[in-house]
């Protein structure tokens, strides 16, 4: 009796396994179909409806037209990339206002390989074109003042020495800065934006032995020559009845049609 009470409820068990796998085999399709399946707006089979079975009777007249609008309908898309087309000639017009440099590549040997006479030059073209950039270079400048003497002249019994006027003097007297490196500083720093310590590290692979401090006090004793230029230049300024104008239009949120102005 107990043998044949197992074996109801194992049938029992195996009829409710069956049943949930054909239920979890539904979701899978489902769920595929949602995910993989085309997507279309027609109703699933098992979907609640919004109408009655009375209503839908009456809707069965024009199920021919609902059927035809449901027919799913397949698009084939198309990428069409259009390329812009390049300006030409800008390059070569560029290459044109560069200080040309010719680099000839010549024959090892000039001799005919096959009866070993001289070859004759019938002329060269030009294969190719690039723009070379030229490294840095540091050099010392030296600054001589000629001095003259006139042998007629003789003021209070000296000779009379007249030297030439030496234009302008160092910014900074016993410095490795001259008016060309500190412009070059100032110039990455302030319109580059390239770091003090960044150009530290260029300048010494150049080989010019200056570090953050020398640049920063360089900088420092720069502006405080020219706070003369600043005062002028601000005097100028002033001077005008606009300084800057900005004409860039803003939503104006007090206007009642919000238009921009």
């Amino acid at each position: 009796m107990d043998k044949d009470k197992r074996i109801e409820e194992l049938e029992k068990e195996n009829q409710q396994l069956h049943k949930k796998i054909e239920e979890l085999s539904e979701t899978i399709k489902l769920l595929n179909a949602r995910i993989f399946g085309k997507k279309t707006e027609k109703l699933d089979k098992n979907q609640l409806s919004f109408f009655s079975e009375a209503e839908l009777e009456e809707l069965d007249i024009d199920s021919d037209i609902s059927s035809k609008e449901n027919e799913e309908v397949e698009v084939e898309l198309r990428v069409v990339c259009h390329r812009k087309v390049k300006p030409r000639g800008q390059r070569a017009e560029f290459l044109d206002t560069l200080v040309q440099v010719d680099v000839v590549h010549d024959l090892e040997q000039k001799n005919c390989a096959d009866c070993h006479e001289k070859l004759t030059l019938i002329g060269k073209k030009c294969v190719y074109r690039e723009v070379g950039l030229k490294q840095p270079e540091l050099f010392c400048r030296n600054h001589y003042q000629q001095t003259y003497k006139c042998e007629n002249c003789h003021p209070k019994g000296g000779d009379k020495i007249v030297a030439g006027k030496v234009p302008t003097s160092p910014i900074f007297p016993h410095s490795y800065f001259s008016s060309s490196v500190l412009a070059q500083v100032v110039t990455s720093k302030y319109l580059m934006a390239v770091p003090l310590n960044r150009q530290a590290i260029y300048f010494k692979h150049i080989g010019l032995p200056i570090d953050t401090k020398h640049m920063a006090r360089a900088i420092i004793k720069l502006s405080e020559q020219l706070e003369t230029v600043h005062d002028e230049l601000t005097k100028i300024l002033l001077k005008n009845p606009v300084i800057h104008m900005d004409e860039t239009p803003f939503q104006v949120l007090e206007e009642k049609n919000r238009s921009k102005s």
